[in-house]
């Protein structure tokens, strides 16, 4: 294994990460932090970008031509370490310890909003916007990191990208990957912009605005508020539902309709059914909210649209304290936590393209039960789906379930914890979902588990944000051997 190439684009990340820091120092300033405040936060991006700088300085005049080996180091090991240096602001400025701090930017990073903070607004408002800041780069960020560095990794990258592709099939919408990176990018900062542009115009305060419009279009869910989304507008509600549901929706389909193919979305099979789950979901939940909780129609269905969009997009924002709704309405809220959004989105969980597979898959099984001799094809999108894939999405399934199934169980041991907060949990943190129910819901923190349970969660949102395979693939001995 060439380290050296590993060593050379980790630290390119960690310089990346530290000039980053230094946009939260900006946003420090100019809200008026106190002086301490502002110039650690400067200090901790100088740091980073020093330590980055000699590691890249050490190795850069090595030969980086690197194999699918080093590229799933790169990416495992580059997660690690840009939440490292995202840390660092934190165990700089808080009194959070280095566990607490570690926690709380990977679960911005990989988007899933779990938090161990109990009053965040007493926190600087340059860590409120780093927190938000880490939710939108790591939103598309390792979607589209691992695109824009094709063309300098050599041959073996593209192997990297197959591996990370969620969708039954994959589509090149340029010639060239780092082309599509850019385009990717554009619309997730365009996207970005607007939604903080209406946030702002429906009379959001511009600093909630704009860390608001970061972790919704990210589908992050961190705010600057304790309060989350409670108590907002019914405008802000349904805006933030829409640009949730764009954000977990096939940025590929984003371009399509870019270049005037409007109609792409209703085209595409996996849009058709996360918008019908949507729908089908909201509407449920909008009728026992109505008749079981006292909600009158209007309150019902702002709420059940707001609250199924942030869970099945990942988002994790709360609009109410969902945790107190009926059973039916929670059970519900429960299972659209496994699915998640579109392949190729900013979204965490299984993945909508995969369940309609698998769920197609099953019928097919059972007709040739009835049928032993008969040959059926499975099609997705209209075109034919190969037995790797479906063996690729069925391997997928049941990792995702048995790491599901280890995390509640770990969860299990935590001082107090009843069923529902660990099997809840679980799927929070696996799925990058963010709340839970019980002890875990909208309204509780993170912060009361113990460190090692912590770090397990960690671990979780760690695997389900990179697809579970290329970080378990490292740790394969035979993935080594020549």
């Amino acid at each position: 294994m060439k380290v050296t190439a590993v060593i050379s684009v980790v630290s390119v990340l960690i310089m990346v990460m530290g000039a980053a820091v230094s946009l939260a120092g900006g946003a420090s300033w100019i809200m008026q932090d106190s002086l301490a405040d502002t110039r650690g936060i400067f200090q901790c991006s100088a740091f980073s970008i020093l330590g980055g700088l000699i590691l890249h300085l050490k190795t850069r005049n090595r030969n980086h031509e690197v194999n699918p080996r080093e590229v799933y180091a790169i990416v495992t090991v580059g997660w690690l370490s840009v939440c490292l240096i995202a840390a660092i602001p934190f165990v700089a400025l808080t009194d959070l310890t280095f566990t607490d701090s570690y926690f709380e930017v990977m679960s911005g990073l990989t988007t899933t909003g779990a938090t161990i903070l109990t009053d965040i607004e007493s926190l600087p408002k340059g860590l409120l916007f780093w927190r938000c800041f880490c939710n939108w780069l790591g939103g598309l960020g390792i979607v589209i990191l691992s695109m824009a560095i094709l063309p300098f990794l050599g041959s073996g990258a593209y192997q990297l990208f197959k591996a990370e592709a969620t969708g039954p099939q994959s589509e090149q919408v340029t010639s060239r990957a780092i082309d599509t990176a850019k385009i990717l990018w554009a619309i997730y900062v365009g996207l970005t912009i607007l939604c903080i542009m209406i946030y702002r115009y429906l009379e959001m305060p511009m600093f909630e605005a704009v860390c608001h419009g970061l972790s919704t279009l990210s589908t992050g869910g961190y705010s600057p508020l304790s309060s989350s989304f409670v108590g907002m507008s019914y405008p802000i509600l349904y805006v933030s539902t829409f640009f949730m549901m764009m954000a977990a929706t096939n940025f590929t389909l984003h371009i399509k309709a870019l270049k005037g193919d409007i109609f792409c979305y209703f085209r595409d099979e996996e849009f058709r059914w996360y918008l019908a789950t949507f729908i089908f979901a909201l509407t449920i939940i909008a009728f026992f909210l109505n008749t079981k909780s006292g909600y009158d129609w209007a309150q019902s269905f702002a709420h059940s649209t707001f609250q199924v969009a942030s869970l099945e997009t990942s988002c994790g924002f709360a609009s109410d304290n969902f945790d107190l709704w009926s059973t039916p309405s929670k059970i519900i809220l429960f299972l659209i936590m496994f699915m998640g959004g579109c392949g190729g989105s900013t979204t965490g969980g299984l993945k909508v393209a995969r369940i309609v597979l698998l769920v197609k898959y099953t019928f097919i099984k059972i007709k040739q039960m009835i049928l032993p001799h008969s040959l059926i094809n499975l099609h997705f999108n209209g075109k034919r789906v190969n037995d790797d894939m479906i063996q690729k999405s069925l391997a997928f399934f049941f990792a995702f379930i048995f790491l599901y199934a280890l995390t509640a169980f770990s969860l299990s041991f935590a001082p107090g914890i009843d069923i529902t907060t660990a099997l809840s949990g679980a799927i929070a943190c696996l799925g990058n979902m963010g709340p839970g129910f019980a002890m875990l819901g909208p309204a509780e923190t993170f912060a009361w588990l113990p460190d090692w349970n912590k770090w397990i969660l960690c671990m979780a949102m760690f695997l389900g944000r990179l697809e579970i395979f290329t970080v378990i693939i490292v740790f394969v001995p035979n993935f080594w051997r020549r």
